[in-house]
């Protein structure tokens, strides 16, 4: 159910009952990933055109995107102890927080977003991918992955403007997607809050709003 109503996403992958299906980048193609539940864990499917140089990289890929190995815990404690959260706890029970598949997915629909509207951002995101980005096609059913920081950074204005709508917010995107490459992912993943925070903000288009959202 969160998947389906993560807006900057939802396009992006087929829910079929209990499963999940999307594509992720995985240099230098891409794999479809499909997803369910398991007796005691989580089902992972993986289809590459490959062999997986490295399929624990594919399981910590999956387990950001759903972040699976958040420890909820204390979250449900507090929650249980809450008069007006219990009720909700026991609808959520279970709810991991659904993230973007990658830091430059987020990036450039945060990017996006600005001075539009979250329709338009999650359109012109998914554009960029089918053009930029690797597909994976399963079941007649086309798969975008979302290409790297590194391709995006390499783009030129004038190749962005075709996606962005417009000179200046393809000057942004470009700005936000070149800062953010600049700086380490795991660092980012691990640096103290503030520290991390600092970071983005000093990236030219990074404003409150998408530093907290990247956070």
């Amino acid at each position: 159910r969160a998947l389906r109503a993560f807006a900057p996403t939802a396009s992006d992958v087929t829910v079929d009952g209990d499963r999940v299906r999307r594509a992720l980048l995985r240099p230098p193609d891409a794999v479809l990933v499909d997803v369910g539940p398991a007796p005691g864990g989580v089902d992972l499917i993986v289809s590459s055109s490959a062999p997986l140089s490295s399929p624990a990289a594919v399981e910590a890929d999956v387990a950001r995107w759903l972040g699976l190995a958040d420890d909820l815990s204390e979250f449900h404690a507090r929650a249980a102890s809450d008069p007006p959260m219990a009720p909700l706890l026991a609808l959520a029970r279970g709810l991991h927080q659904v993230r973007f598949p990658s830091l430059a997915e987020a990036a450039v629909y945060f990017a996006l977003t600005q001075r539009s509207t979250t329709w338009y951002a999650r359109a012109r995101k998914r554009r960029l991918a089918a053009a930029v980005g690797t597909a994976v096609v399963a079941d007649g059913v086309t798969y975008p992955a979302f290409p790297s920081l590194a391709t995006v950074a390499a783009m030129s204005v004038e190749e962005m403007v075709a996606f962005a709508g417009n000179r200046q917010r393809a000057e942004r995107v470009l700005a936000v997607a070149r800062g953010v490459a600049a700086l380490d992912e795991e660092w980012l993943r691990t640096a103290p809050y503030d520290e991390a925070r600092r970071a983005l903000l000093a990236i030219s288009g990074v404003g409150p709003f998408t530093a907290h959202g990247l956070l």
